[in-house]
């Protein structure tokens, strides 16, 4: 909550010109563009994204438990979005409603450090495809080893036997064939892959290694031409937003207002229940508070009536 006390926060946090509804119910990109050295805002990054898989939840539920349109989710960088509680059930349902997540990290260690090793290992094993383009370290690299498991390699040996004797000289020479098992990849040689080379691998299908396909290779100049920065970005919120925002301040000035009468008639009742009566404000003057005490005392000096 202390972060929403920043009057930065408050403002940039203060309207949005489209739903999150909005991802799943029509075509757009939305980019959430972070500084990778300052994680001041993390958790309000973490929020968003954790109110947004909620939305999108909600959305489905309205439609036969399926979005609209299908959203992708391509998380680069992971774990410097914060820890996400329940990601992995999150990961383990979200097919079903259209929904698919590309989690990018580094090395599997960093996953490890953010969530735990029993998290960690039910985050990947909630991912119905693992693309390695490199092991950064023998963690990485050996988790992929494990998972590309074993092959069957024939080896063939020869052997030469020389015998030598006074007279003569024998020689004999012999081939075998046999069958061992080995690793398909070892961690070495997935550390050492070169740099366009990468490993892809499927649930119930065999694995395959790829040659990577280079952005800026296949579209050469187009960052250049298409050179565009966050700064530029101007909010244009549709009519349908502003309409929303309108409507929810109006829900909540009126419930505002209600939960004001209903703590006014509590505060009544309980006047009402400890006194025996009702208590009803009133101005008090000094002529009226005179008036009264002369109507119940006899102040004038003249007996009463007896």
């Amino acid at each position: 909550i202390s972060d929403y006390i920043d009057s930065e926060v408050a403002e940039f946090t203060s309207f949005s010109d489209f739903h999150l509804m909005d991802i799943g119910q029509k075509k757009m990109m939305l980019y959430v563009i972070i500084p990778l050295m300052d994680q001041s805002w993390q958790s309000l990054v973490n929020l968003f994204f954790s109110q947004l898989f909620n939305e999108l939840y909600e959305l489905a539920a309205l439609h036969h438990a399926r979005l609209p349109r299908n959203v992708n989710f391509i998380l680069d960088e992971f774990v410097n979005l914060g820890k996400f509680d329940n990601y992995e059930e999150f990961l383990a349902t979200c097919r079903g409603y259209g929904i698919s997540v590309a989690t990018i990290i580094q090395t599997i260690s960093q996953l490890q450090d953010r969530y735990g090793d029993k998290k960690a290992e039910s985050i990947l094993g909630n991912c119905g495809i693992k693309l390695c383009l490199n092991a950064a370290n023998r963690t990485t690299a050996t988790y992929f080893k494990d998972l590309l498991d074993k092959t069957t390699v024939k080896v063939d040996t020869e052997s030469e036997s020389k015998q030598y004797g006074k007279e003569n000289r024998t020689s004999s020479m012999s081939e075998n064939e046999s069958f061992a098992a080995r690793d398909l990849m070892t961690a070495g040689e997935i550390m050492q892959m070169p740099a366009d080379i990468g490993i892809i691998l499927f649930q119930h299908k065999p694995p395959i290694q790829v040659k990577k396909a280079f952005q800026f290779q296949l579209f050469p100049g187009v960052t250049e031409k298409y050179e565009v920065s966050q700064f530029d970005y101007h909010a244009k919120p549709s009519a349908e937003q502003l309409q929303k925002l309108t409507l929810a301040q109006q829900a909540f000035e009126e419930d505002i207002a209600k939960k004001a009468v209903a703590k006014q008639t509590e505060q009544e009742q309980l006047e009402k229940d400890f006194f025996g009566f009702e208590v009803v404000e009133q101005e008090v003057t000094f002529e009226s508070a005179l008036e009264e005490l002369n109507g119940d005392l006899n102040i004038s000096g003249s007996e009463p009536n007896k």
